[in-house]
């Protein structure tokens, strides 16, 4: 990109054009666009950035919610994992080729409230398309892309993609689903003790204990599951809990539970792989979980000092040092001590 060209504000079908034109051409593309709904990759053909061997890569904010994990599937199988990226907080929409680059605020056929093709219709949106620049002007875009982007972005595996699915449809069927209000509010406290029956049946447990840590044995099984996870392509930072088997696909809101102080701490929220998470190992078990994001919408990230509290009350009136109920259990018992 050596010429210099003033930009174009387009909106509508015409940017969606310009941008397929340039992956058209392009023979290097760097995207750092937060969200990508259905049918994308179609729609931008995308699939002839792979036909061409174009070099390729793509940022995304998977985890949001507002991104259809199935055209993310569909530019793994194009690119592979190493080249489909996730950065959590990206809400970028940033196209940059060797044949012109786009600024603006248009995703990839979706917008950032998780809404899909036709129900986009009505936005107003604006973009800065640059036909060519000079070339310390894209040398300039290119270093924002990986000292901005890329960095503390993690390729996307298959444990992170079962997680986006389950937060793609929750955020799509909580725009008009019951409990939509309680959620909206994004407290997870006030769900647990305002209506802890919303909870029965779900594969959502609390537990509250001492973390001592796990035994050698515990330590090298837990290792040794990492590196298996790493070499298969799947998330490699991975915990677990010792001489405890839960179900898979199973939610744990974690306390950490202190016998001298007689005070808890929130460890979050955690979620049982979904991939043989049970290990039998010498002389003791495993079984390997992930930190989550949230449970159907409600996080713990914002609310952990007060969540906190909350258990340290429900143990005091509990009278023993180790707690484990399920989400509903736990939200009676809040409501006996709140």
């Amino acid at each position: 990109m050596t010429i210099s060209s003033i930009p174009q504000i387009l909106s509508g079908p015409a940017i969606e054009q310009e941008i397929k034109s340039l992956l058209g051409s392009c023979s290097s593309a760097r995207l750092a666009v937060a969200y990508w709904g259905s049918g994308a990759v179609d729609r931008l053909g995308i699939e002839q950035l792979e036909k061409r061997k174009a070099d390729v890569e793509i940022i995304c904010d998977l985890m949001s919610g507002a991104c259809n994990p199935n055209e993310i599937k569909r530019l793994i199988h194009f690119f592979g994992p190493d080249r489909i990226r996730t950065k959590r907080g990206l809400h970028a929409k940033v196209w940059i080729t060797d044949a012109g680059c786009v600024l603006g605020s248009s995703n990839a056929s979706a917008n950032g409230l998780g809404h899909e093709a036709d129900e986009t219709r009505g936005l107003i949106e604006a973009n800065l398309v640059f036909a060519g620049m000079h070339s310390s002007l894209a040398a300039a875009w290119e270093e924002w892309f990986e000292k901005v982007v890329r960095v503390d972005s993690a390729p996307i595996d298959g444990l992170m993609l079962e997680e986006a699915f389950e937060l793609w449809n929750l955020r799509r069927s909580l725009r008009d689903g019951p409990l939509a209000s309680s959620r909206s509010r994004g407290s997870l406290l006030t769900a647990l003790r305002d209506d802890p029956g919303q909870f029965r049946d779900k594969p959502f447990k609390i537990t509250i204990y001492e973390h001592k840590g796990m035994s050698s044995e515990a330590e090298e099984g837990l290792e040794k599951a990492k590196t298996e996870f790493r070499d298969t392509g799947a998330r490699s930072v991975l915990d677990a809990y010792e001489s405890w088997r839960v179900p898979a696909g199973t939610y744990i809101l974690d306390f950490d539970w202190n016998p001298s102080k007689r005070v808890a701490s929130c460890d979050g929220i955690w979620k049982i792989i979904s991939d043989r998470p049970y290990r039998q190992l010498n002389g003791t078990s495993i079984t390997l979980c992930t930190l989550a994001p949230s449970f159907q919408g409600l996080s713990a990230s914002n609310e952990r000092a007060v969540l906190a509290r909350a258990a340290t009350k429900v143990m005091l009136a509990h009278g023993k040092d180790e707690l484990t109920v399920t989400a509903e259990e736990f939200g009676q018992r809040l409501r006996d001590v709140l």
